[in-house]
Formats: structure tokens, C-alpha cells, sequence
């Protein structure tokens, strides 16, 4: 289901924010900055003195190799030559300050003329979280779980569910997107004293563009409290490259104020969202809130960054099966469908007569073959004149590809009278200068959609016109949609075009 929504907050506010230049980060960790073979530090996170024990400034423009130890350094020194540009390194890492050890969980990045370390201490497991083992006892549990899950729905349900018992979290949900960015819980488990997202559709603008793009970089985001105070890089610049720090794929990187408002406004202390993608596109997010601080140890990430790549792969396999299945149940129908048009000598009358017709496969309520001038209709269609309209608007649109809509009358306003028979539109351009066309039609399907809080106001903007806050409420707020129809899926347009084609040769055929 794609939701309309009025404003598109999403690309005209929240989308510009510069998220990987934000140049600050979460002072649970810090970053250094390392020049490549000489390893001396140029740029660090302001609070090094609070986690190392050594201001930042006295850091600044020394050699690495006086705080770590020899053989760390040469892991470091090793596995950046090593490993390609951009890609991240777990390791472990000894600081020795004042004759004291400090024990660092380090990832660290290999950038082309810099060396980038995101530095957190290391963590003993809290009580009641599971060591490695156990934790991957628990991983092959839920493996063994999603095979049991016949569809995409049960696998996600079987995911949460498991990962709230793993995480302790209070609430852990999936957020699948649509093609407008619009985001619904399809999945969610919950603490009792908690309100329920399940089924609640959230806007586009509450996880930006310029935020989903990071999400591709990231295999998770992580704010172990959202009141903190973060810590500058210093300097400003980056001596290196003579530009901010690209931080978009760093863990550490700090928070939009936007989005830790939106977190309070949630009354969520602490949160953690992994990416569920498909297609190196993302399909959607595994969300994680805690009422309280919450941190978690290199294991306990490890094991989500794990869990997400395995739910992507099965989101994958369950959609291809799916889609298969349609693409098989369509071909059977386009075969016999074909077979009737090569039967009659008009061909267009064998599209719209006998046991299977047009709507057949576009699973569509009505259709309407358009050619030299004639129109032949089956099902429930607009009326000849009206077909005559969307032919003209398909024309002076020049449309000469397959065309869908699934909310015709908003793009079309004659298409509001016949809104109950045609809101959906398919059209397979066969000469657009005659006007030839084969049309299929879905009729009005109101739909109610509940919201979490009202999409329309999402967010209040400042009277500067740049400032803005996001939505105090995620009350349940209802929506009835109209003018729309079912969508038309990919499989309906790959099975639309293979019609097109074949009738493109018939006419081929018939002219010869």
C-alpha cells in the first residue's frame, strides 16, 4: 500500500540536513583522526581526556605509537594496507596512559589518505546479557524459527519477538517502507505498559532521505542515551583532507536535534535500528526503543548486524517467491490469452471474449482495447466517451511506455465521475499518434489509514522558516483515502508488457 500524504516534508526540510557533515559525536565513544604512515594524530573528539585520560589538545600532532601498544599498532598498521578503502575493522585496542592500561572495542576506518578510529570502552556484559556463545545459540534458534514462517508478516513477527528477548529492549518493531518513503509496523514486540505501533503508518519525514541513504552505509545506528551533550572534533576541519570528516559511516556520529526530539516526544530514552535491505535498496528498518539508557556490548551489535543481513536475505527470498508464484499464475493466463487472439481474426475482440480476457490478467475490473478508432470494452469500465477523455490525456501526455496510476482522478480531474469504475489506470501505448491503446481499469478502493499522529503535521516549523520541531503526538490519527485503487504491482507491468509486445507483432503480422 503507497499512502499519500499532503506536505512532503521529507525532501523540503528534513532531507537537507547534512547528516554526514555533522562534524560532533556521541560521547559514549570518541574518534581520532590518524595520518596514513606516519600514524600521528591530526583530528580528535573533544572528549578524549574524560575516556583516555589525556586532553585532546595534548593528543594533537602526536604519534600514535606513545599510547598504544606496539603490537596493536602493527594490527592497525596491517589491516589498513590490507583491506580496501571504506571498509570497517573491528579490533580490539590497549591505550597505555600514566602507566595505566585502558581497554578500547576500536573500529576502525581506512579512508585514502587517512586512517579513522571510532574508539569505545570496553564493555563488561551486564547483568543479565549473554555472552558469545550463548548468543549464537540464540541466533541458530531463530533460524531454525523463520523456516517455520510461510510469509513475510510471520517471519518479521518470529524476528522481533526473538530479538526482544535477546536485547532486552522494550520495544522492538519492523518498519517496512512503501514507494513513498511512508513507513508501517508490520511486526512489534512490547513491553505491557508500553502503546502498541502495530499497523500504524508513520511519514516519509520521519526517517529523511538523507537519513535512509545513511542507513545504506550503516549496518546499524545506535543512541545509547538521547540526553547527552556531544563532543566536538577538534580541529574543525579535518588537516587531511582540508574538510569536515565524513562521518556518515561512523557508528559514533552524533544525533540530529530534530531526531532526539522526536525520541523525547516518543518517550524513548534509548534506541538502535538496524537496516533491512533488498536490492541495495532499503526495504525497510528493525527499530529498537528503550525507556531508560541503554548501551550494548560488541557482541550483543554483532549479533544484530547479523540478524538484519539474515532477515534481508529471507525478506529477498520471500518476495521472489512470492513474485514468482504471480509471475507463473500470469503467464498461464497469458498463454491461453494468446492463444485466443491468434484464434480470431480480430484479435481485439479475442482480448475482450471468452474464457479468459484483459481483466484476467490485469487482475483488474474492467478493460478496454482501443484500435483505429474503435473501442472494445469487458467489465466494468468508464463509460465510451470517458475512455475517449483518458485516450486524449494519455496523448497529449505523449505516454508511449506502459503508464500506471492507481489514483487516476487525482491526475486526471474529469476521472472524479467515473472514480468508482476507473481510479486505477494501466495503459499499454500501442501507436500513440492513432491513439491506440489497451486500457485496464481498477475501481475505487477507500481505504482507512490510521497514522501515528497526523502525517500533516509531522513537523511545526519556526517562524524563520528553517527552524522546525517534530509532532509532540503519535496519538492514533485516521485517515480515509479516496480516489485510489489497488496498486499495480511489478509483475502486473512485466506481464503488461509482454501483451504489448505481442500484440506489436500481431499487427506486424496483419499488415504483411
Amino acid at each position: 500500500m503507497n499512502i499519500p500524504t499532503t506536505k512532503n516534508y521529507d525532501s523540503e526540510f528534513c532531507g537537507s540536513l547534512p547528516l554526514h557533515f555533522i562534524n560532533m559525536v556521541q560521547p559514549h565513544g570518541m574518534v581520532m583522526v590518524v595520518q596514513k604512515e606516519t600514524f600521528i594524530i591530526r583530528q580528535i573528539s573533544e572528549n578524549a581526556g574524560e575516556l583516555l585520560g589525556v586532553g585532546a589538545s595534548e593528543l594533537l600532532n602526536q604519534e600514535l605509537a606513545q599510547y598504544v601498544l606496539p603490537e596493536d599498532l602493527e594490527v592497525i598498521r596491517h589491516k589498513t594496507q590490507q583491506w580496501n578503502i571504506n571498509d570497517r575493522i573491528p579490533e580490539d585496542l590497549t591505550f597505555r596512559v600514566h602507566d595505566t592500561e585502558k581497554k578500547f572495542s576500536v573500529v576502525i576506518h581506512s579512508k585514502e589518505n587517512y586512517i579513522l578510529l571510532e574508539l569505545e570502552p570496553s564493555l563488561t556484559p551486564a547483568a543479565g546479557e549473554l555472552d558469545f556463545v550463548h548468543i549464537y545459540q540464540e541466533i541458530m534458534f531463530i533460524l531454525a524459527a523463520f523456516k517455520k514462517a510461510d510469509n513475510i508478516e510471520k517471519l518479521c513477527q518470529i524476528a522481533v519477538t526473538e530479538i526482544k528477548k535477546l536485547s532486552g529492549f522494550d520495544r522492538v518493531m519492523i518498519y517496512r517502507f512503501d514507494k513513498n518513503w511512508n513507513g508501517t509496523v508490520i511486526a512489534e514486540a512490547l513491553a505491557e505498559d508500553l502503546q502498541p505501533y502495530m499497523n500504524l503508518c508513520f511519514p516519509a519525514s520521519d526517517v529523511p532521505r538523507n537519513a535512509r541513504e545513511l542507513y545504506l552505509k550503516n549496518s546499524f545506528r545506535l543512541i545509547p542515551n538521547r540526553e547527552y551533550t556531544p563532543a566536538r572534533l577538534m580541529p574543525v576541519l579535518n588537516p587531511i583532507s582540508s574538510n569536515f570528516t565524513d562521518l556518515s559511516d561512523c557508528n559514533l556520529r552524533s544525533v540530529a536535534n530534530v531526531h532526539l526530539q522526536y525520541l523525547k516526544n516518543m518517550g524513548v530514552q534509548a534506541s538502535m535500528s538496524t537496516p533491512i535491505i533488498k536490492d541495495n535498496t532499503l526495504w525497510g528498518l528493525i527499530s529498537c526503543h528503550h525507556k531508560t539508557p541503554k548501551n550494548l556490548s560488541f557482541e550483543m551489535r554483532s549479533a544484530f548486524v547479523l540478524l538484519s543481513s539474515i532477515i534481508s536475505s529471507q525478506v529477498v527470498a520471500k518476495e521472489n517467491e512470492h513474485s514468482l508464484g504471480q509471475i507463473n499464475e500470469l503467464n498461464e493466463v497469458f498463454t491461453k490469452l494468446l492463444a485466443q487472439m491468434y484464434n480470431q481474426l480480430d484479435f481485439g475482440q479475442g482480448l475482450v471474449q471468452g474464457p479468459y480476457t484483459l481483466t484476467d490478467l490485469f487482475r483488474s475490473s474492467g478493460a478496454a482495447v482501443v484500435l483505429d478508432g474503435e473501442i472494445k470494452k469487458v467489465g466494468e469500465t468508464p463509460k465510451t466517451a470517458e475512455i475517449k477523455i483518458i485516450v486524449q490525456w494519455l496523448q497529449r501526455n505523449r505516454v508511449n511506455k506502459i503508464h500506471t496510476t492507481e489514483n487516476l482522478p487525482h491526475q486526471l480531474e474529469t476521472a472524479n465521475t467515473f472514480k468508482n469504475r476507473a481510479s486505477g489506470l494501466i495503459a499499454l501505448p500501442i501507436a500513440l499518434e492513432r491513439g491506440d491503446y489497451i486500457l485496464g481499469f481498477r475501481g475505487e478502493l477507500v481505504q482507512t489509514i490510521a497514522w501515528g499522529g497526523n502525517p500533516n503535521e509531522a513537523i511545526t516549523m519556526e517562524p524563520d522558516g528553517k527552524t522546525y520541531h517534530p509532532r509532540n503526538s503519535f496519538t492514533i490519527w485516521q485517515e480515509q483515502v479516496k480516489n485510489t485503487s489497488l496498486p499495480w504491482s511489478e509483475q502486473d507491468i512485466h506481464i503488461a508488457e509482454q501483451l504489448r509486445i505481442a500484440v506489436l507483432e500481431r499487427i506486424v503480422k496483419d499488415t504483411h
